[in-house]
């Protein structure tokens, strides 16, 4: 005999207005109900915080998790960056190569051993570094969302690689490649891709393993200003891209751009050691230093250019742009410019 029929002889026994035997068999119900619920939630539980210790005191625990420390992967990265700051570095290079040209915009932070080719409005950065025995390198870190405009143009043909702190990575190669490139691109973050370009001079064993070892090597987030040569308050624009060359004649580019939409409303900074004088033809003088001017208008685009040299052992150029009738630069803008400039020909006082 069951505890449910003991109960309910027990309830015959007594008189019919003692109990009402409906009610006392239902909550007898619910009660064995109860405690099988309450059995099951106690099983589950169990269940749940075993298969947690589990995984927590696992030695492998489930999909790499790609290293956080000291910059080498991000949890995000910025959809924009400043254009001020160098949001990368490379902790090694090989022998012979060094970061001599740097360009940063929004969109991108670009470190090679030489210039690579202009895409700023003239007066233009970069050009000034030669061949480099040891061969040549290039790295591009991207922000959040970017492309790299050259799949566009070349579309690449891409091989899995090793991870990169646990990330993803890719062997890049394009129909325009020379002999001995390697390219490696990787996700440094939710994203986002840098990418390292190689070409080695001489006979390298293995030349993947030393783009994988300078990719390895690449910090991201960092916040340490780009030192430049010049300083100017230009506080109603905001600088839309940094060029820095600095092998011998070295050379900084920076151009600006009007707040509000983005337009061809912008000033370009040229600062330089260079002695050549180019195109520029010298027809002027600006506070005693020879100078030349320009001004043009082409489909409602306007242009004040200057060109000042031997100031201080630097050639300065200052071209303002506008477009419409009422943002056409007056006669003179760039060399107010120019005379709110301060300078630093040292490369020890760059700021």
């Amino acid at each position: 005999m069951d505890i449910r029929e003991i109960f309910e002889a027990r309830l015959a026994d007594l008189p019919p207005s003692a109990v009402d035997l409906d009610r006392a068999v239902g909550d007898a119900r619910r009660t064995r109900r109860t405690r099988r619920v309450l059995t099951t939630v106690a099983a589950s539980l169990c269940l749940v915080v075993a298969a947690t210790v589990a995984v927590w005191q696992s030695p492998h625990p489930p999909g790499p998790e790609p290293s956080l420390a000291d910059g080498y992967h991000l949890r995000e990265a910025p959809v924009e960056f400043d254009p001020r700051l160098q949001f990368a570095r490379l902790e090694w290079l090989p022998e012979g190569l060094e970061v001599r040209f740097l360009s940063a915009t929004p969109g991108s932070l670009h470190l090679a051993s030489r210039a690579n080719v202009c895409t700023l409005p003239p007066p233009c950065g970069g050009g000034s570094t030669g061949h480099d025995p040891a061969g040549r390198f290039a790295f591009t870190a991207l922000a959040a969302g970017a492309a790299d405009p050259q799949d566009a143009l070349d579309e690449p043909v891409t091989t899995p690689a090793p991870a990169v702190h646990g990330a993803a990575a890719n062997w890049i190669t394009r129909s325009a490649d020379g002999a001995g490139v390697v390219r490696l691109r990787w996700q440094y973050a939710p994203r986002a891709w840098a990418q390292v370009e190689v070409q080695l001079a001489g006979d390298v064993a293995d030349p993947k393993a030393v783009v994988h070892r300078i990719a390895e090597g690449a910090r991201f987030g960092t916040t340490d200003p780009i030192r430049l040569p010049v300083t100017v308050d230009l506080s109603e624009k905001k600088i839309m891209s940094v060029q820095l060359d600095t092998a011998d004649p070295w050379q900084a580019v920076v151009a600006y751009r009007r707040t509000g939409p983005p337009g061809t409303d912008f000033t370009t900074l040229s600062v330089g050691t260079g002695s050549d004088r180019g195109a520029v033809r010298e027809n002027t003088t600006v506070d005693g230093h020879p100078a030349g001017v320009s001004r043009s208008v082409v489909n409602s685009i306007g242009q004040d250019a200057l060109t000042v040299f031997d100031v201080r052992g630097l050639t300065v150029s200052v071209v303002v742009t506008g477009r419409e009738p009422d943002q056409i630069p007056p006669e003179g803008t760039a060399a107010a410019v120019f005379r709110g400039l301060v300078l630093y020909p040292d490369r020890a006082d760059w700021r």
